[in-house]
Protein backbone atom coordinates (compact mmCIF):
# COMPACT_ATOMS: atom_id res chain seq x y z
CA UNK A 1 0.00 0.00 0.00
CA UNK A 2 0.89 3.68 -1.09
CA UNK A 3 -0.32 6.86 -0.21
CA UNK A 4 -3.83 7.05 -2.49
CA UNK A 5 -4.33 10.48 -2.25
CA UNK A 6 -3.81 13.42 -0.19
CA UNK A 7 -7.24 14.50 2.14
CA UNK A 8 -8.05 18.22 2.30
CA UNK A 9 -5.86 20.10 4.66
CA UNK A 10 -7.50 20.44 8.42
CA UNK A 11 -7.98 23.85 9.59
CA UNK A 12 -4.85 25.33 11.04
CA UNK A 13 -5.94 25.89 14.68
CA UNK A 14 -6.79 22.17 14.85
CA UNK A 15 -3.12 21.39 13.49
CA UNK A 16 -1.31 23.34 15.47
CA UNK A 17 -3.20 21.42 18.50
CA UNK A 18 -2.92 17.62 17.39
CA UNK A 19 0.90 18.99 16.54
CA UNK A 20 1.07 19.93 20.25
CA UNK A 21 -0.09 16.84 21.48
CA UNK A 22 2.14 15.11 18.82
CA UNK A 23 5.52 17.46 20.84
CA UNK A 24 4.40 16.56 24.79
CA UNK A 25 4.06 12.60 23.66
CA UNK A 26 7.59 12.70 21.84
CA UNK A 27 9.13 14.31 24.22
CA UNK A 28 7.43 12.45 27.51
CA UNK A 29 8.40 8.57 26.15
CA UNK A 30 11.93 8.61 24.35
CA UNK A 31 14.34 8.78 27.40
CA UNK A 32 17.06 7.02 25.93
CA UNK A 33 17.40 9.66 22.78
CA UNK A 34 16.60 13.01 21.60
CA UNK A 35 13.71 12.08 18.87
CA UNK A 36 13.82 15.61 17.21
CA UNK A 37 16.61 18.27 18.23
CA UNK A 38 17.01 21.74 18.09
CA UNK A 39 20.41 20.50 15.69
CA UNK A 40 17.41 20.28 13.26
CA UNK A 41 15.38 22.77 11.33
CA UNK A 42 12.15 23.45 12.37
CA UNK A 43 10.06 21.66 9.93
CA UNK A 44 11.76 18.18 10.33
CA UNK A 45 11.29 18.49 13.80
CA UNK A 46 7.36 18.78 13.46
CA UNK A 47 7.61 15.62 11.16
CA UNK A 48 9.49 13.43 13.43
CA UNK A 49 7.30 14.48 16.67
CA UNK A 50 4.17 13.12 14.37
CA UNK A 51 6.32 9.86 13.80
CA UNK A 52 6.97 9.46 17.02
CA UNK A 53 3.78 10.39 18.16
CA UNK A 54 2.47 7.79 16.17
CA UNK A 55 4.58 4.95 17.39
CA UNK A 56 4.03 5.93 21.11
CA UNK A 57 0.33 5.89 20.34
CA UNK A 58 0.40 3.07 18.77
CA UNK A 59 2.62 1.05 21.31
CA UNK A 60 0.74 2.46 24.66
CA UNK A 61 -2.39 0.72 22.66
CA UNK A 62 -0.73 -2.59 22.69
CA UNK A 63 0.32 -2.44 25.90
CA UNK A 64 -2.89 -1.91 27.42
CA UNK A 65 -5.17 -3.96 25.48
CA UNK A 66 -5.98 -6.91 26.43
CA UNK A 67 -7.66 -8.82 23.47
CA UNK A 68 -6.71 -7.36 19.13
CA UNK A 69 -10.25 -5.53 18.95
CA UNK A 70 -8.82 -1.97 19.72
CA UNK A 71 -5.78 -2.51 17.97
CA UNK A 72 -7.58 -3.91 14.87
CA UNK A 73 -9.81 -0.77 15.23
CA UNK A 74 -6.82 1.27 15.30
CA UNK A 75 -5.50 -0.39 12.08
CA UNK A 76 -8.12 0.51 10.17
CA UNK A 77 -8.43 3.75 11.43
CA UNK A 78 -4.77 4.28 9.96
CA UNK A 79 -5.00 2.77 7.00
CA UNK A 80 -8.27 5.04 6.12
CA UNK A 81 -6.54 7.95 7.32
CA UNK A 82 -3.44 8.37 5.84
CA UNK A 83 -5.28 6.78 2.52
CA UNK A 84 -6.87 10.20 2.47
CA UNK A 85 -10.19 8.13 2.48
CA UNK A 86 -11.65 9.78 5.75
CA UNK A 87 -10.74 12.53 7.79
CA UNK A 88 -8.57 11.52 11.17
CA UNK A 89 -10.76 12.06 14.20
CA UNK A 90 -7.21 10.81 16.35
CA UNK A 91 -4.96 14.34 16.71
CA UNK A 92 -1.48 11.92 15.76
CA UNK A 93 -3.51 10.66 13.06
CA UNK A 94 -4.56 14.45 12.34
CA UNK A 95 -0.60 15.95 12.14
CA UNK A 96 0.73 12.56 10.68
CA UNK A 97 -1.40 12.64 7.63
CA UNK A 98 0.49 15.81 6.94
CA UNK A 99 4.01 14.33 7.28
CA UNK A 100 2.75 11.50 5.54
CA UNK A 101 1.59 13.03 2.22
CA UNK A 102 4.18 15.94 2.38
CA UNK A 103 7.16 13.31 2.55
CA UNK A 104 5.58 10.42 0.70
CA UNK A 105 5.75 7.98 3.37
CA UNK A 106 4.60 4.65 2.38
CA UNK A 107 1.84 3.39 4.51
CA UNK A 108 3.28 0.17 5.20
CA UNK A 109 5.43 0.74 7.99
CA UNK A 110 2.90 2.61 10.04
CA UNK A 111 0.74 -0.92 9.63
CA UNK A 112 4.03 -2.95 10.00
CA UNK A 113 4.10 -1.33 13.64
CA UNK A 114 0.59 -2.32 14.70
CA UNK A 115 1.10 -5.41 13.51
CA UNK A 116 4.04 -6.02 15.87
CA UNK A 117 1.57 -4.62 18.55
CA UNK A 118 -1.00 -7.55 17.38
CA UNK A 119 1.84 -10.18 17.93
CA UNK A 120 2.08 -8.88 21.40
CA UNK A 121 -0.98 -10.11 22.04
CA UNK A 122 -0.68 -13.25 21.03
CA UNK A 123 3.18 -14.19 21.71
CA UNK A 124 4.66 -13.55 25.00
CA UNK A 125 8.23 -15.09 24.69
CA UNK A 126 10.58 -15.95 22.02
CA UNK A 127 12.68 -19.05 21.52
CA UNK A 128 15.89 -18.18 19.47
CA UNK A 129 17.48 -15.42 18.35
CA UNK A 130 15.95 -15.48 14.65
CA UNK A 131 12.80 -15.66 15.86
CA UNK A 132 13.57 -12.51 18.12
CA UNK A 133 14.57 -10.66 14.86
CA UNK A 134 12.24 -11.25 13.07
CA UNK A 135 9.50 -9.74 15.51
CA UNK A 136 12.21 -6.86 15.87
CA UNK A 137 11.92 -6.07 11.63
CA UNK A 138 8.07 -5.51 12.47
CA UNK A 139 8.55 -3.50 15.84
CA UNK A 140 11.20 -1.35 15.09
CA UNK A 141 12.66 -1.16 11.50
CA UNK A 142 9.64 0.68 10.12
CA UNK A 143 10.15 3.48 12.80
CA UNK A 144 14.23 3.85 10.95
CA UNK A 145 11.81 3.46 7.25
CA UNK A 146 9.85 6.33 8.56
CA UNK A 147 12.66 8.87 9.76
CA UNK A 148 14.73 7.89 6.71
CA UNK A 149 11.64 9.10 4.72
CA UNK A 150 11.39 12.11 6.80
CA UNK A 151 15.21 13.12 6.28
CA UNK A 152 14.28 12.62 1.99
CA UNK A 153 16.89 9.55 2.40
CA UNK A 154 16.10 7.04 0.55
CA UNK A 155 17.93 4.08 -0.84
CA UNK A 156 18.11 0.10 -0.38
CA UNK A 157 21.79 0.76 1.51
CA UNK A 158 20.58 3.39 3.83
CA UNK A 159 17.36 1.33 5.11
CA UNK A 160 19.36 -1.56 5.21
CA UNK A 161 21.79 0.28 7.58
CA UNK A 162 18.94 1.73 9.20
CA UNK A 163 17.34 -1.38 10.25
CA UNK A 164 20.08 -2.22 12.09
CA UNK A 165 20.76 0.68 13.96
CA UNK A 166 16.23 0.77 15.14
CA UNK A 167 16.85 -2.89 15.77
CA UNK A 168 20.25 -2.29 17.98
CA UNK A 169 17.92 0.40 20.02
CA UNK A 170 14.78 -1.77 20.47
CA UNK A 171 17.35 -4.47 21.74
CA UNK A 172 18.97 -2.00 23.93
CA UNK A 173 15.69 -1.29 25.34
CA UNK A 174 14.71 -4.73 25.52
CA UNK A 175 17.89 -5.47 27.90
CA UNK A 176 17.37 -2.17 29.84
CA UNK A 177 13.34 -3.82 30.60
CA UNK A 178 13.92 -7.48 31.49
CA UNK A 179 11.88 -6.23 34.64
CA UNK A 180 9.06 -4.18 33.48
CA UNK A 181 8.52 -6.56 30.98
CA UNK A 182 8.34 -9.43 33.20
CA UNK A 183 5.19 -7.82 35.29
CA UNK A 184 3.98 -7.62 32.12
CA UNK A 185 3.96 -11.00 31.40
CA UNK A 186 6.58 -10.87 28.47
CA UNK A 187 10.12 -11.71 27.94
CA UNK A 188 12.19 -10.31 24.80
CA UNK A 189 15.39 -12.47 26.00
CA UNK A 190 15.91 -15.24 23.43
CA UNK A 191 14.82 -18.60 25.21
CA UNK A 192 17.70 -20.67 24.36
CA UNK A 193 20.38 -18.09 25.15
CA UNK A 194 17.95 -18.05 28.79
CA UNK A 195 18.98 -21.69 29.05
CA UNK A 196 22.25 -21.69 28.11
CA UNK A 197 23.52 -18.52 29.71
CA UNK A 198 21.03 -17.68 32.67
CA UNK A 199 19.06 -14.46 32.94
CA UNK A 200 22.23 -12.15 33.43
CA UNK A 201 24.14 -13.90 30.57
CA UNK A 202 21.28 -14.19 28.29
CA UNK A 203 20.70 -9.94 28.90
CA UNK A 204 24.61 -9.44 28.12
CA UNK A 205 24.10 -11.69 25.14
CA UNK A 206 21.46 -9.37 23.90
CA UNK A 207 24.02 -6.25 24.19
CA UNK A 208 26.25 -7.68 22.53
CA UNK A 209 24.26 -7.89 19.46
CA UNK A 210 22.97 -4.72 20.42
CA UNK A 211 26.30 -3.08 20.20
CA UNK A 212 27.19 -4.35 16.70
CA UNK A 213 23.81 -3.23 15.17
CA UNK A 214 24.03 -0.34 16.16
CA UNK A 215 27.49 0.43 14.79
CA UNK A 216 26.30 0.24 11.62
CA UNK A 217 24.99 4.08 12.37
CA UNK A 218 28.66 5.23 11.48
CA UNK A 219 28.34 4.11 7.73
CA UNK A 220 24.77 5.70 7.89
CA UNK A 221 25.79 9.03 9.30
CA UNK A 222 28.86 8.90 6.66
CA UNK A 223 26.28 8.61 4.11
CA UNK A 224 24.72 12.35 5.05
CA UNK A 225 26.54 15.29 6.47
CA UNK A 226 26.13 18.48 8.77
CA UNK A 227 22.88 18.64 10.93
CA UNK A 228 21.22 15.19 9.56
CA UNK A 229 24.39 13.35 10.83
CA UNK A 230 24.09 15.03 14.01
CA UNK A 231 20.67 13.64 14.48
CA UNK A 232 21.19 10.28 13.55
CA UNK A 233 24.28 9.98 15.29
CA UNK A 234 22.56 11.11 18.37
CA UNK A 235 20.03 7.50 17.93
CA UNK A 236 23.04 5.52 17.91
CA UNK A 237 24.84 7.05 20.91
CA UNK A 238 21.98 7.09 22.86
CA UNK A 239 21.57 3.24 22.08
CA UNK A 240 25.45 3.31 23.52
CA UNK A 241 24.93 5.07 26.29
CA UNK A 242 22.13 2.80 27.83
CA UNK A 243 24.01 -0.70 26.90
CA UNK A 244 26.92 1.40 29.23
CA UNK A 245 24.39 1.78 31.81
CA UNK A 246 23.24 -1.95 31.42
CA UNK A 247 26.91 -3.00 31.53
CA UNK A 248 27.42 -0.95 34.93
CA UNK A 249 24.14 -2.51 36.53
CA UNK A 250 25.60 -5.76 36.14
CA UNK A 251 23.27 -6.78 33.32
CA UNK A 252 20.68 -7.59 36.15
CA UNK A 253 18.15 -5.32 34.76
CA UNK A 254 15.38 -7.99 36.15
CA UNK A 255 15.89 -6.27 39.05
CA UNK A 256 16.85 -2.84 38.55
CA UNK A 257 16.26 -0.54 35.55
CA UNK A 258 19.24 1.19 34.18
CA UNK A 259 18.96 5.24 32.99
CA UNK A 260 20.82 7.73 30.96
CA UNK A 261 21.65 10.27 33.31
CA UNK A 262 20.63 14.50 31.90
CA UNK A 263 24.51 14.69 32.50
CA UNK A 264 25.44 11.89 29.80
CA UNK A 265 22.53 13.35 27.60
CA UNK A 266 24.11 16.45 27.69
CA UNK A 267 27.73 14.71 26.80
CA UNK A 268 26.12 12.78 23.48
CA UNK A 269 24.28 15.78 22.40
CA UNK A 270 27.62 17.62 22.23
CA UNK A 271 29.66 14.58 21.15
CA UNK A 272 26.85 14.06 18.15
CA UNK A 273 26.83 18.64 17.52
CA UNK A 274 30.91 18.04 17.21
CA UNK A 275 29.99 15.96 14.01
CA UNK A 276 29.39 19.24 12.54
CA UNK A 277 32.71 20.43 12.99
CA UNK A 278 34.24 17.55 11.83
CA UNK A 279 32.38 17.95 8.07
CA UNK A 280 34.80 21.23 7.97
CA UNK A 281 37.37 18.37 6.71
CA UNK A 282 38.23 17.89 3.03
CA UNK A 283 36.24 21.15 1.87
CA UNK A 284 38.98 24.12 0.80
CA UNK A 285 40.11 26.68 2.42
CA UNK A 286 38.45 26.24 5.88
CA UNK A 287 35.22 26.37 4.73
CA UNK A 288 32.62 23.63 6.37
CA UNK A 289 29.94 21.89 4.77
CA UNK A 290 27.73 24.35 6.12
CA UNK A 291 29.07 27.08 3.81
CA UNK A 292 29.80 24.69 0.88
CA UNK A 293 26.07 24.27 1.01
CA UNK A 294 25.19 28.21 0.89
CA UNK A 295 28.09 28.78 -1.57
CA UNK A 296 25.92 26.03 -3.92
CA UNK A 297 22.71 27.96 -3.13
CA UNK A 298 23.95 31.10 -4.01
CA UNK A 299 25.35 29.64 -7.09
CA UNK A 300 21.78 27.71 -8.09
CA UNK A 301 20.27 31.19 -7.80
CA UNK A 302 22.28 33.25 -10.51
CA UNK A 303 22.77 29.67 -12.62
CA UNK A 304 19.34 28.32 -12.73
CA UNK A 305 17.43 31.67 -11.82
CA UNK A 306 14.34 30.44 -13.03
CA UNK A 307 14.42 27.14 -11.61
CA UNK A 308 15.47 28.44 -8.43
CA UNK A 309 12.18 28.97 -7.23
CA UNK A 310 11.13 25.22 -7.76
CA UNK A 311 13.93 23.98 -6.01
CA UNK A 312 12.92 25.61 -2.72
CA UNK A 313 9.63 23.99 -2.69
CA UNK A 314 11.94 20.94 -1.67
CA UNK A 315 12.81 20.16 1.77
CA UNK A 316 16.07 20.66 2.78
CA UNK A 317 18.17 17.76 1.57
CA UNK A 318 16.91 17.55 -1.40
CA UNK A 319 17.44 21.23 -2.19
CA UNK A 320 21.09 21.41 -1.14
CA UNK A 321 21.50 18.07 -3.61
CA UNK A 322 20.01 19.27 -6.20
CA UNK A 323 21.78 22.98 -5.89
CA UNK A 324 24.87 21.12 -6.23
CA UNK A 325 23.62 19.30 -9.16
CA UNK A 326 22.62 22.03 -11.05
CA UNK A 327 25.96 24.12 -10.33
CA UNK A 328 27.87 20.85 -10.88
CA UNK A 329 26.30 20.94 -14.50
CA UNK A 330 26.75 24.52 -14.91
CA UNK A 331 30.21 23.80 -14.20
CA UNK A 332 30.62 21.32 -17.02
CA UNK A 333 28.55 23.51 -19.30
CA UNK A 334 31.18 26.37 -19.04
CA UNK A 335 33.64 23.73 -19.48
CA UNK A 336 32.89 23.23 -23.18
CA UNK A 337 31.13 27.34 -24.15
CA UNK A 338 33.38 29.36 -22.02
CA UNK A 339 34.59 32.06 -24.24
CA UNK A 340 37.91 32.27 -22.88
CA UNK A 341 40.85 31.06 -24.59
CA UNK A 342 41.20 27.61 -22.35
CA UNK A 343 41.18 24.23 -24.48
CA UNK A 344 37.55 22.87 -23.77
CA UNK A 345 38.94 19.17 -23.90
CA UNK A 346 41.41 20.20 -21.12
CA UNK A 347 38.91 21.65 -19.07
CA UNK A 348 36.37 18.99 -19.38
CA UNK A 349 39.03 16.55 -18.45
CA UNK A 350 39.49 18.70 -15.56
CA UNK A 351 36.05 18.76 -14.71
CA UNK A 352 35.95 14.81 -14.41
CA UNK A 353 38.99 14.46 -12.54
CA UNK A 354 37.72 16.91 -9.70
CA UNK A 355 34.33 14.82 -10.01
CA UNK A 356 36.50 11.59 -9.52
CA UNK A 357 38.44 13.01 -6.25
CA UNK A 358 34.81 14.23 -4.97
CA UNK A 359 33.42 10.99 -4.72
CA UNK A 360 37.26 9.62 -3.43
CA UNK A 361 36.78 11.91 -0.65
CA UNK A 362 38.98 14.30 -1.45
CA UNK A 363 37.11 17.28 -2.87
CA UNK A 364 38.54 20.67 -3.78
CA UNK A 365 35.58 23.01 -4.46
CA UNK A 366 32.72 23.95 -2.58
CA UNK A 367 29.75 22.25 -5.51
CA UNK A 368 32.04 18.50 -5.90
CA UNK A 369 32.20 18.57 -1.99
CA UNK A 370 28.54 18.95 -1.72
CA UNK A 371 27.56 17.01 -4.38
CA UNK A 372 29.83 13.95 -3.45
CA UNK A 373 27.51 13.50 -0.28
CA UNK A 374 24.58 13.72 -2.23
CA UNK A 375 25.73 10.91 -4.74
CA UNK A 376 26.35 8.82 -1.17
CA UNK A 377 23.33 9.96 0.19
CA UNK A 378 21.03 9.09 -2.73
CA UNK A 379 22.56 6.45 -4.14
CA UNK A 380 23.06 8.24 -7.48
CA UNK A 381 24.96 5.89 -9.78
CA UNK A 382 28.21 7.50 -11.17
CA UNK A 383 27.57 6.83 -14.87
CA UNK A 384 24.46 8.60 -14.56
CA UNK A 385 26.92 12.16 -13.84
CA UNK A 386 29.60 10.82 -16.16
CA UNK A 387 26.92 10.20 -19.09
CA UNK A 388 25.99 13.99 -18.18
CA UNK A 389 29.93 15.18 -19.08
CA UNK A 390 29.98 12.74 -22.16
CA UNK A 391 26.96 14.18 -23.45
CA UNK A 392 28.60 17.63 -23.10
CA UNK A 393 31.69 16.17 -24.64
CA UNK A 394 29.38 15.38 -27.53
CA UNK A 395 29.86 19.06 -28.38
CA UNK A 396 33.59 19.36 -29.09
CA UNK A 397 33.11 16.26 -31.78
CA UNK A 398 29.63 16.73 -33.45
CA UNK A 399 27.66 19.73 -34.86
CA UNK A 400 25.31 17.99 -36.32
CA UNK A 401 22.19 15.08 -36.11
CA UNK A 402 21.40 13.11 -38.93
CA UNK A 403 18.15 11.83 -37.40
CA UNK A 404 15.90 12.05 -34.51
CA UNK A 405 17.21 8.91 -32.42
CA UNK A 406 20.64 10.35 -32.94
CA UNK A 407 20.08 13.88 -31.56
CA UNK A 408 17.52 11.96 -28.69
CA UNK A 409 20.90 9.89 -27.85
CA UNK A 410 22.11 12.79 -27.14
CA UNK A 411 19.50 14.70 -25.56
CA UNK A 412 19.16 11.39 -22.98
CA UNK A 413 22.89 12.35 -22.29
CA UNK A 414 22.71 15.95 -21.44
CA UNK A 415 19.10 16.52 -19.83
CA UNK A 416 17.73 12.83 -19.22
CA UNK A 417 20.61 11.99 -16.89
CA UNK A 418 19.96 15.43 -14.59
CA UNK A 419 16.03 14.14 -14.93
CA UNK A 420 17.04 10.71 -13.62
CA UNK A 421 19.11 11.84 -10.44
CA UNK A 422 16.67 14.76 -10.13
CA UNK A 423 14.25 11.86 -9.23
CA UNK A 424 16.29 9.84 -7.35
CA UNK A 425 17.18 12.91 -5.23
CA UNK A 426 13.27 13.24 -4.49
CA UNK A 427 12.65 9.72 -3.69
CA UNK A 428 10.15 7.50 -6.23
CA UNK A 429 7.62 4.68 -5.49
CA UNK A 430 8.61 2.80 -8.84
CA UNK A 431 11.59 2.33 -11.58
CA UNK A 432 8.73 3.78 -14.10
CA UNK A 433 9.64 7.01 -13.12
CA UNK A 434 13.09 6.87 -14.17
CA UNK A 435 11.70 6.17 -17.55
CA UNK A 436 9.42 9.44 -17.09
CA UNK A 437 12.19 11.50 -16.15
CA UNK A 438 13.92 10.38 -19.29
CA UNK A 439 10.97 11.86 -21.64
CA UNK A 440 10.85 14.40 -19.73
CA UNK A 441 14.66 15.77 -19.72
CA UNK A 442 13.99 15.09 -23.86
CA UNK A 443 11.01 17.24 -23.97
CA UNK A 444 13.08 19.83 -22.04
CA UNK A 445 16.33 19.67 -24.26
CA UNK A 446 14.04 19.74 -27.53
CA UNK A 447 12.62 22.76 -26.67
CA UNK A 448 16.03 24.59 -25.85
CA UNK A 449 17.51 23.30 -29.18
CA UNK A 450 13.81 25.15 -31.26
CA UNK A 451 14.59 28.07 -28.54
CA UNK A 452 18.41 28.57 -29.27
CA UNK A 453 18.36 27.67 -33.14
CA UNK A 454 20.02 31.31 -33.79
CA UNK A 455 22.52 31.18 -31.24
CA UNK A 456 23.70 27.55 -31.50
CA UNK A 457 24.16 27.81 -35.41
CA UNK A 458 26.68 31.28 -34.89
CA UNK A 459 28.71 28.54 -32.40
CA UNK A 460 28.60 26.27 -35.60
CA UNK A 461 25.94 23.85 -34.07
CA UNK A 462 22.50 22.62 -35.89
CA UNK A 463 21.07 19.79 -33.60
CA UNK A 464 17.86 19.75 -35.53
CA UNK A 465 17.61 16.38 -37.34
CA UNK A 466 19.53 16.99 -40.70
CA UNK A 467 16.70 14.15 -42.21
CA UNK A 468 13.94 16.19 -40.86
CA UNK A 469 15.02 19.60 -41.63
CA UNK A 470 15.14 17.97 -45.73
CA UNK A 471 12.18 16.49 -45.04
CA UNK A 472 10.60 20.03 -44.86
CA UNK A 473 12.96 21.59 -47.62
CA UNK A 474 14.82 23.78 -44.68
CA UNK A 475 18.67 24.38 -45.74
CA UNK A 476 21.59 25.62 -43.80
CA UNK A 477 21.56 28.41 -46.01
CA UNK A 478 18.05 29.57 -44.69
CA UNK A 479 19.37 28.88 -41.01
CA UNK A 480 22.70 30.98 -41.88
CA UNK A 481 20.56 33.83 -43.32
CA UNK A 482 17.84 33.54 -40.59
CA UNK A 483 15.63 33.41 -44.00
CA UNK A 484 11.71 31.56 -43.08
CA UNK A 485 11.64 28.68 -45.66
CA UNK A 486 8.31 28.22 -46.85
CA UNK A 487 7.64 24.92 -44.69
CA UNK A 488 9.45 26.47 -41.33
CA UNK A 489 6.36 27.04 -39.28
CA UNK A 490 5.07 23.33 -40.21
CA UNK A 491 8.73 21.93 -39.06
CA UNK A 492 8.54 23.56 -35.85
CA UNK A 493 4.88 22.42 -35.70
CA UNK A 494 6.35 18.70 -36.16
CA UNK A 495 8.76 19.80 -33.65
CA UNK A 496 6.55 21.15 -31.25
CA UNK A 497 3.92 18.33 -31.11
CA UNK A 498 6.68 15.87 -30.85
CA UNK A 499 7.55 17.72 -27.54
CA UNK A 500 4.32 17.93 -26.27
CA UNK A 501 4.08 14.22 -26.63
CA UNK A 502 7.30 14.06 -24.56
CA UNK A 503 6.18 16.25 -21.67
CA UNK A 504 2.74 14.22 -21.50
CA UNK A 505 4.77 11.20 -21.08
CA UNK A 506 7.20 13.17 -18.78
CA UNK A 507 5.23 14.22 -16.45
CA UNK A 508 3.78 10.97 -14.99
CA UNK A 509 6.91 11.09 -13.01
CA UNK A 510 4.64 13.26 -10.78
CA UNK A 511 2.87 9.75 -9.77
CA UNK A 512 5.46 8.53 -8.50
CA UNK A 513 7.57 11.00 -6.30
CA UNK A 514 6.52 13.10 -2.87
CA UNK A 515 4.52 16.09 -3.21
CA UNK A 516 6.57 18.88 -2.68
CA UNK A 517 9.24 17.37 -5.17
CA UNK A 518 6.05 17.73 -7.53
CA UNK A 519 5.96 21.04 -7.28
CA UNK A 520 9.34 21.26 -8.57
CA UNK A 521 8.71 19.42 -11.39
CA UNK A 522 5.84 21.42 -12.25
CA UNK A 523 7.90 24.56 -12.10
CA UNK A 524 10.73 23.43 -14.78
CA UNK A 525 8.55 21.69 -16.97
CA UNK A 526 6.04 24.44 -16.98
CA UNK A 527 8.91 27.08 -17.55
CA UNK A 528 9.98 25.30 -21.04
CA UNK A 529 5.84 24.62 -21.76
CA UNK A 530 5.35 28.52 -21.93
CA UNK A 531 8.65 28.41 -23.79
CA UNK A 532 7.57 25.97 -26.39
CA UNK A 533 3.83 27.51 -26.52
CA UNK A 534 5.68 31.01 -27.03
CA UNK A 535 7.69 29.39 -30.09
CA UNK A 536 4.83 27.96 -31.28
CA UNK A 537 2.96 30.90 -31.15
CA UNK A 538 5.66 33.13 -32.88
CA UNK A 539 7.86 29.98 -34.89
CA UNK A 540 9.95 32.88 -37.26
CA UNK A 541 11.66 34.05 -33.59
CA UNK A 542 14.16 31.14 -33.03
CA UNK A 543 15.81 32.49 -36.51
CA UNK A 544 16.41 35.52 -35.04
CA UNK A 545 17.17 36.06 -31.67
CA UNK A 546 16.96 33.70 -27.95
CA UNK A 547 13.11 33.91 -27.19
CA UNK A 548 12.76 34.83 -23.43
CA UNK A 549 9.74 34.94 -20.74
CA UNK A 550 8.76 37.79 -19.41
CA UNK A 551 9.22 38.01 -15.73
CA UNK A 552 4.80 38.08 -15.59
CA UNK A 553 5.22 34.83 -17.29
CA UNK A 554 7.40 33.05 -15.06
CA UNK A 555 5.59 34.20 -11.94
CA UNK A 556 2.47 32.61 -14.00
CA UNK A 557 4.19 29.85 -13.96
CA UNK A 558 5.21 29.37 -10.23
CA UNK A 559 2.07 30.50 -9.03
CA UNK A 560 0.17 27.64 -10.90
CA UNK A 561 2.95 24.99 -9.86
CA UNK A 562 2.46 25.39 -6.66
CA UNK A 563 -1.60 25.10 -6.77
CA UNK A 564 -3.33 21.75 -6.02
CA UNK A 565 -4.38 19.81 -8.67
CA UNK A 566 -7.98 21.20 -8.62
CA UNK A 567 -7.24 24.90 -8.45
CA UNK A 568 -4.30 23.75 -11.60
CA UNK A 569 -7.16 22.49 -13.89
CA UNK A 570 -9.77 25.56 -12.71
CA UNK A 571 -6.68 27.81 -13.61
CA UNK A 572 -6.24 26.17 -17.01
CA UNK A 573 -9.78 26.20 -17.84
CA UNK A 574 -10.24 30.01 -17.02
CA UNK A 575 -7.41 30.32 -19.32
CA UNK A 576 -9.10 29.00 -22.02
CA UNK A 577 -7.23 26.09 -22.19
CA UNK A 578 -3.99 27.32 -21.85
CA UNK A 579 -0.91 24.71 -22.15
CA UNK A 580 1.61 26.09 -19.20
Amino acid sequence: MSVLAPAPAPPQVELAHADAFCRRLARRHYENFTVASAVLPAELRVHLARVYAYCRVTDDLGDESRSDVRLRGWRDEVISALAGESIPTHPVLLALRETVTACAIPIEPFVDLVSANLQDQRVTTYATWADLEEYCRLSAAPVGRMVLAVLGIRHQRAEELSDSVCIGLQLANFAQDVGVDARMGRRYLPADDVKALGIHGAVRALCERAELMLEAGCELEAMTAGRLRAQLAMYRLGGMAILDAIRRASFRTDSVRPEVSTTVKARLAAEAIALLASDHAGVPATRGIVEAERVCQRLARVNAANFYWGFIALARPQRTAIYALYDFARQVDDAVDSPAGDDPRAALDATRRRLYRALAGEPDDEVTAVLARAVAAYRIPVTELEGLVDGVECDLTTSRYATWEELAAYCRLVASTVGRMCVRIFGFDDEVALRYADDLGVAMQLTNILRDVRGDFEMGRIYLPADELAAFGITKQHLAQANIAPRWNEFVDFQARRARGLFASGLRVERHIPQRAGICVRTMAGLYQRILAEIEQHPEMPLQRRLSLTRSRKVAVLVRAALPRAARATTTSSNGGART
